[in-house]
């Protein structure tokens, strides 16, 4: 899953662009949105429906903080230059 969370409000633009879903988020201090990232049905398939993409900021500044909750061990094969 993916954690994001809106550290500044933005003047303009600066969305996060969910494209599949033509679903923007416009970005708000405090503001926090949570996605999976691979499908219910088979959590080793990526689920398309959450690709995203950080929407070009028009006038202010955006701060945001992302964290991302792992269902397996991802350290040991990225110690090992898998990733």
């Amino acid at each position: 899953m993916t954690f994001f969370l809106y550290l500044s409000d933005v003047e303009q633009g600066g969305a996060t662009n969910f494209v599949k879903l033509k679903l923007p988020v416009k970005p708000k201090l405090g503001r926090a949105l949570l996605w999976p990232s691979v499908l219910n049905s088979d959590p080793m398939e990526k689920d398309p429906r959450t690709d995203h993409e950080a929407q070009d900021v028009i006038q202010g500044t955006k701060f945001g903080a992302n964290a991302w909750i792992h269902m397996f061990d991802y350290m040991a094969p990225q110690e090992r230059g898998c990733t």
